[in-house]
């Protein structure tokens, strides 16, 4: 599948312009009135005039708006972040537009929502890339890891009928690999599950535990943000930046490693 590159390159449509160019010529004799002929006589044929060179016509492109979808929890909300204008969403649409791009984009996050929970939400159509991260309320409630696949099986599919040309980017979850919830799974078992399910849709999974390992793209609890008092899990403002890099990079086709 063609990076988001690719895919905006060909939302561009040139356009054709048919310019006209009207060249007059005018003949200098007198006081700028030419004479009429005298009676009898027939006037001489005027030359014609040479071609004149224009200047090449820059051609003019029109660009498709990006539409992108971002399906989500409480990260996807910028908690406990400065405002919701520093969460990963808000981050990745300022980057593209600095690119150029015109972006549309539609968030639907909630916080602690988990996979079979979204399923009731609308899946707009014709986005051109869409993100999810929505795995991690269902590892920290110990969610069945068969019935957190197949939920997420049908979130994908319902994606991909709404989109079938979108760039997929499915997120992991933010927390240890070697986190253990109550049934005894680890977090990395759930992340197996997303990038399976993941990329048997074309998508491409970016592991987010590597970011969550790094303190200082979390908290520090107990700081004051627009959703109350941070924690030490969600990441801060700069753990966000590091999410919408991720993200960039998927979209481009490009994986972090875990």
């Amino acid at each position: 599948m063609p990076n988001l590159r690719s895919l905006l390159t060909h939302l561009r449509m040139p356009l054709v312009l048919a310019v006209a160019t009207l060249v007059l010529v005018s003949t200098d004799v007198g006081a700028g009135v030419a004479p009429l002929p005298p009676v009898g006589r027939t006037a001489s044929a005027t030359p014609s005039p040479s071609p004149v060179p224009l200047a090449p016509v820059p051609e003019r492109r029109t660009v498709q708006p990006v539409r992108i979808l971002f399906v989500g929890a409480s990260i996807t909300s910028g908690f406990f972040g400065t405002s919701t204008a520093s969460a990963y969403p808000a981050v990745v649409v300022d980057r593209l537009r600095a690119r150029g791009e015109v972006v549309l984009p539609t968030v639907f996050a909630q916080p602690g929502v988990e996979v079979g929970q979204a399923l009731a939400w609308p899946v707009p159509a014709g986005q051109n890339a869409v993100v999810v991260q929505l795995i991690t309320n269902d590892f920290w409630h110990s969610v069945p890891l068969g019935t957190y696949g197949d939920g997420y099986d049908q979130l994908l599919t319902r994606i991909r009928t709404a989109s079938p040309g979108a760039r997929l980017v499915c997120l992991g979850s933010w927390d240890r690999s070697q986190a253990v919830n109550q049934l005894g799974l680890s977090a990395a078992d759930y992340d197996a599950t997303t990038r399976a399910s993941c990329q048997r849709r074309a998508g491409v999974y970016v592991p987010l535990s590597q970011l969550y390992a790094q303190p200082a793209a979390r908290g520090p609890a107990g700081v004051a943000t627009a959703f109350g008092p941070a924690d030490e899990v969600h990441p801060n403002d700069s753990g966000q930046v590091q999410i919408a890099a991720a993200v960039l990079a998927g979209l481009d086709g490009e994986a972090a490693p875990e």
